[in-house]
């Protein structure tokens, strides 16, 4: 079966780069990509039909952090991963707490991602 991903990115290269790794790491998957939350809550998908959701911290219009708290607050268990530049280890802790399953930092480094891309299918 074919792997499904969601990455919520605002940043066009970002974007670019994420989808660029995943495929090179999991071959065949597929990536669908929103640019911000809005959009991604307005997805058609729904949450639940993805293996993975990769969400950007800080966008325009609502936070990926708030996008978190409105994808658990549907009870999706979908692993997601903060993708950011952010260090504040405060902020990070609320996104774990808020439902993230793991951190990504940016820029971004594609052993990290396998690793985490591993985790998903075991």
């Amino acid at each position: 079966m074919k792997k499904q991903y969601l990455l919520v990115e605002n940043d066009e290269f970002a974007r670019y780069l994420m989808i660029d790794a995943i495929q090179k790491i999991v071959p065949g998957a597929e990536v669908r990509t929103h640019e911000n939350a809005k959009q991604a809550l307005n997805d058609a998908n729904g949450f639940h039909e993805y293996d993975h959701i990769f969400v950007d911290l800080f966008m325009p219009g609502f936070s990926g952090f708030e996008l978190i708290k409105l994808i658990r607050k549907e009870n999706i268990t979908t692993p997601i991963t903060i993708v950011t530049v952010e260090n504040d280890r405060t902020m990070l802790n609320e996104c774990i707490k808020a439902g993230a399953s793991s951190i990504l930092r940016k820029p971004l480094d594609k052993d990290e991602l396998q690793k985490l891309l591993n985790q998903d299918a075991s």
